[in-house]
This record gives structure tokens, sequence and C-alpha cells, in this order.
């Protein structure tokens, strides 16, 4: 995941992440990041990663995963 957080573009304004807000699947998250479902279920149960329920079906927003992961403390510490 932090080879995907570094090689996000950022707008140099906000510093925030400018990457297409479009929903993506567990599968499809799973691939950018290059993380197992495994991981993503994990990290979906300890509240890490933000995500969307609609019905049965379960979507993840780029810019706000990238976003959490930035945030996250392991990640902070790497800097």
């Amino acid at each position: 995941m932090c080879k995907a957080l570094q090689q996000a573009p950022q707008d140099a304004a906000t510093g925030k992440a400018t990457v297409d807000d479009r929903l993506y699947t567990k599968e499809e998250i799973c691939q950018e990041l290059d993380i197992s479902k495994t991981t993503l279920t994990s990290w979906m149960n300890d509240n890490k990663v933000p995500f969307i329920r609609l019905g049965r079906r379960i979507y993840f927003q780029k810019s706000l995963v990238l976003e959490a992961g930035r945030a996250h403390q392991k990640y902070q510490r790497r800097k």
C-alpha cells in the first residue's frame, strides 16, 4: 500500500490526492493497492478504510482510501 500512497499525484495547493473518485469494488481496490482481500477485509473490520455499502455490495473511493492510508500511524512513522 505504501507504493500506491507515494505514487498518487497530489494537488500542490491542498496536498490532497488528485485521483478519480469513481467507486471501486473490493477486487479493483486490492489490485490498485497490491494487497489481498483478507487484508482489505481486516482493515474494513478495524475501521481503517472507509467504504460504502450499497445493498449487499461494497465499494471504495480511491481518494478516501489513499487519504486513510496517509493518515495511518504506521505509514507516518516510516517517513
